[in-house]
């Protein structure tokens, strides 16, 4: 399956591509759904989370229908796709070590993370008083 191939038809709103035998056997609605959104664009991300999302599992059956949808959310003009990478596991110590020092949780002490900056961090492990190793895995890891 070239799901590239599948995104080009649809960009180019090719509504009859999908009645080509092979075409509609290789087309997956669900991981069109995972790439079709994958662009930069607010309205095409707006368009597929109102016309698509809500009725993928509903048509499931109905690749066909699905198909038109995602058609309907084109401007007609080609796009960059990128898979969206998922976020970077923060260090465990890491955590640990902001827990400690604002006495949090493990969940709130991820919250923070995002907030602090490298310098922040530095700062805190400065205060924790670690000895040399650990400040070391820390320190590697923020």
């Amino acid at each position: 399956m070239d799901i590239f191939k599948h995104l080009r038809t649809i960009d180019n709103m090719d509504v009859d591509a999908i009645k080509d035998e092979t075409f509609f056997k290789e087309f997956s609605p669900f991981m069109m759904l995972k790439w079709y959104a994958a662009v930069k664009d607010p309205k095409r991300i707006l368009l597929v989370n109102h016309i698509v999302n809500p009725m993928l599992f509903e048509l499931h059956a109905d690749k066909a229908l699905l198909y038109k949808l995602f058609c309907c959310c084109s401007d007609g003009s080609s796009k960059q796709y990128s898979w969206i990478k998922r976020p970077k596991k923060v260090n465990v110590d890491v955590l640990r070590m902001i827990g400690e020092y604002y006495d949090i949780s493990g969940r709130e002490a991820e919250f923070a993370f995002k907030e602090l900056s490298k310098e922040d961090l530095l700062e805190i492990l400065d205060h924790m008083g670690y000895d040399e190793k650990l400040r070391g895995k820390i320190k590697k890891n923020i």
